[in-house]
């Protein structure tokens, strides 16, 4: 279950990452997780849309395994979205590993990720994004985070 009274650092992305740029990607994630780490945070929470979001909570998992109290809890767009994702079975390694699951939506609808940031800026105090800026979804999310003054560490693709 979520617990609100926790420093939350909510962690998205959206784009595709070539093999070029995977271990850079990685290292940059890596080091913005253990940033709000060592600032207190012990909440993450990862809204999964894409496939670069399997890197980010693989960077999560692995960062956050020296830190006893840390968890990591996913929101995905909606009841059944990972049955049809190609890459299903690395996103069901990740839902295993999490501390909670959570769904945007009930059902399928179009404007899911719009109510998966909107979710991420109610819940969290911090945001780290991984994302090319052409993608409209997550310029909008890092303009409502600032917008209100939050945190907001950008790893551009």
């Amino acid at each position: 279950m979520f617990d609100y009274s926790k420093q939350t650092c909510g962690v998205t992305g959206k784009g595709n990452i070539s093999a070029i740029q995977h271990e850079q990607v990685k290292q940059q994630l890596e080091k913005e997780i253990e940033l709000a780490l060592k600032k207190g945070f012990r909440h993450f929470f990862l809204g999964l849309s894409g496939e670069s979001g399997i890197l980010i909570g693989q960077a999560i998992l692995e960062v956050k395994n020296d830190y006893n109290d840390a968890t990591l809890e996913i929101l995905l767009p909606y009841r059944g979205w990972v049955k049809e994702q190609a890459y299903s079975e690395q996103i069901n390694i990740l839902l295993q590993k999490s501390n909670g699951i959570h769904y945007a939506c009930e059902d399928k609808f179009e404007d899911y990720l719009f109510v998966m940031n909107n979710q991420l800026i109610d819940i969290c105090n911090r945001i780290i994004i991984l994302y090319d800026e052409k993608d409209d979804e997550s310029t909008s999310l890092v303009r409502m985070a600032r917008d209100i003054e939050m945190t907001v560490q950008e790893i551009k693709l």
